[in-house]
């Protein structure tokens, strides 16, 4: 969902960017997701930060057709989405399970190694923590 604001209001727009089928389940069963991964395309950061004219958020909607007389039920759920790439040619990404806040029990420290001195980045979007920049310093020699 995008939205623009302007001196004359505001506008919205959503768009679909990624559809998955699971399928059929039988009558009393059940279907399991389990820490299958969504592929999402590139797209520009949810909560542009000093941005006042563009707000844009992601969610992911689980939508369940039941059959008969039952009502479709639709479940939105807010996600994220940063700048910081959390796979790439130098890092592997460890996958940390969800966690509740009443689980009170969040991974720490946000880098480790291993025995082979590989760094693993933790994912810190869990955190609700944002990088920031070096401290400022003044350089005497740039003229």
């Amino acid at each position: 969902n995008v939205t623009y604001y302007s001196y004359r209001g505001r506008f919205s727009e959503s768009t679909t960017l990624v559809t998955v089928h699971k399928g059929r389940i039988a009558p009393r069963g059940k279907q399991t997701w389990n820490r299958e991964l969504l592929s999402v395309p590139t797209v520009p950061p949810s909560h542009l930060r000093g941005c006042r004219i563009i707000d844009v958020q992601y969610s992911i909607e689980l939508c369940i057709k039941p059959c008969g007389v039952a009502r479709k039920v639709k479940l939105p759920v807010d996600i994220v989405i940063g700048t910081v790439a959390l796979k790439d040619q130098q890092h592997k990404v460890t996958c940390h399970p969800l966690l509740s806040p009443e689980d009170n029990n969040f991974p720490f420290p946000f880098f480790s190694a291993n025995d082979d001195s590989e760094v693993f980045l933790t994912d810190l979007s869990i955190h609700n923590m944002l990088p920031t920049a070096p401290p400022w310093e003044e350089d005497d020699d740039i003229p």
